[in-house]
């Protein structure tokens, strides 16, 4: 072999490595512009949620109030609630209409005065008196003092037959109290709008209290 002919021989050698290469570039370069094509294709997939529990603390999925109760407390009857509403009571009317009326002076206690109120049925059937009296002071045909007050809240009723009586203790709490004497009473019968008066009776106009109707002594 000359010299001439190896020199042609390199040069071809060198000529088709060159050309390998740019083929090969193009080749390379066509795949890239293709993956790059599939990859705008792809929809971009939502972030994965992060959870904010601690490290180390398994997330449990999510029920609904009713499949996280136990079986026990799905057949358990619901709270009764804790305001109960007080019982409606329906007090009683007096339908007396003929009642005569007396006022019996008492003793006299320490720091306390009585006097016994009286209501007879004069009528001709069976009635029924409900309520407390009311006793207010008179001095002059004027008032002194404020009217009795109920002793108590208790429920005052007596059934009365023609004749029948019921009475009600009338408490005069005078203690140190130095207000002038009445020289009259008007008492107001228990349920009625009617009032009597009832002359030449001392009592002093302090504190009222009438008790509840019951049978006379």
């Amino acid at each position: 072999m000359t010299f001439g002919n190896a020199r042609r021989r390199l040069a071809t050698a060198v000529a088709a490595l060159a050309l390998g290469a740019v083929v090969g570039g193009c080749t390379t370069s066509g795949h890239a512009e293709s993956a790059a094509t599939s990859t705008k294709s792809i929809p971009p997939t939502a972030p994965a949620s992060v959870s904010s529990a601690a490290p180390g603390t398994p997330i449990l999925p999510r029920t609904s109030s009713e499949s996280a109760r136990t079986p026990a407390e799905r057949r358990a009857p619901p709270p009764r609630s804790s305001s109960t509403p007080a019982p409606t009571t329906t007090a009683t009317k007096s339908t007396c209409t003929s009642i005569s009326v007396r006022v019996l002076p008492g003793g006299a206690g320490l720091g306390e005065q009585i006097a016994g109120l009286q209501f007879a049925n004069s009528g001709p059937k069976t009635c029924v008196l409900a309520g407390y009296p009311t006793v207010t002071l008179l001095l002059h045909d004027q008032i002194i003092g404020q009217p009795s007050q109920p002793s108590s809240a208790a429920l005052s009723t007596r059934t009365l037959r023609p004749g029948q009586v019921a009475q009600s203790l009338l408490h005069d709490y005078t203690q140190t109290c130095q207000a002038p004497l009445s020289d009259s009473v008007r008492v107001q019968v228990p349920g009625r709008p009617t009032t009597v008066i009832r002359p030449d009776m001392q009592l002093r106009a302090c504190v009222l209290r009438a008790d509840r109707l019951s049978a006379p002594d």
